[in-house]
């Protein structure tokens, strides 16, 4: 059965399997190219081998940046001239690039957890609510999107932790929204539930 003959992906499949381009597919026409950006960039965090890829490391942080406003198209340009084999993270078309990982991936559950980690979860949107944002919480999420582990890049879990905290003080009692926050991760830029809190799309 071709791909565009497939079955419809249900929420139980989303929420539980492993089928990584089907996820990638159901996501909806208005999912941003930093989303995909930034999938694509904590996939190849968790992909690519030091230290024989340098190039492909430093393809991976320009790409972050331009994801979110940091690094302009003039800045990607010059990346390339200087390294012309850059990896799929600096591809124009972040969507396409974001199906090549899924397709290609050889851990179908790490892909998939990533997935879910990013975009949340198509069938039950989220919304967030103006009340939420004390300065406090605005703060603590400010640093928890901006303090990384690296070379994984991957998000400080007890940063997070302290977030849902703040969160549920200031009124928030969305439990996929602390939960998520709370749970073990790994948690990565992109995370839904830490962009929906910054306003980031």
């Amino acid at each position: 059965m071709g791909r565009g003959m497939a079955k419809r992906l249900t929420e139980a499949e989303w929420l539980t399997g492993d089928r990584p381009p089907r996820m990638i597919e159901r996501l909806p026409p208005s999912t941003s190219e930093r989303k995909y950006r930034l999938f694509v960039c904590a996939y190849l965090r968790r992909t690519i081998s030091l230290p024989t890829s340098e190039p492909a490391w430093r393809s991976v942080d320009v790409a972050e940046r331009w994801a979110d406003g940091a690094a302009t198209k003039q800045d990607v340009r010059a990346f390339r001239v200087a390294e012309p084999r850059s990896w799929t993270a600096l591809t124009p078309r972040a969507s396409q690039a974001a199906l090549v990982c899924a397709d290609s991936t050889q851990d179908r559950a790490m892909t998939s957890g990533l997935i879910r980690e990013v975009f949340g979860n198509p069938f039950c949107p989220v919304s967030r609510h103006p009340h939420w944002l004390t300065p406090t919480v605005a703060s603590l999420a400010q640093a928890a999107y901006a303090e990384r582990v690296m070379p994984s890049g991957a998000l400080e879990a007890d940063r997070l932790t302290v977030l849902a905290d703040a969160l549920e003080d200031a009124g928030c009692s969305d439990e996929a929204i602390l939960e998520h926050l709370r749970s073990a991760g790994p948690h990565v830029r992109g995370c839904w539930a830490l962009d929906l809190v910054l306003d980031r799309s």
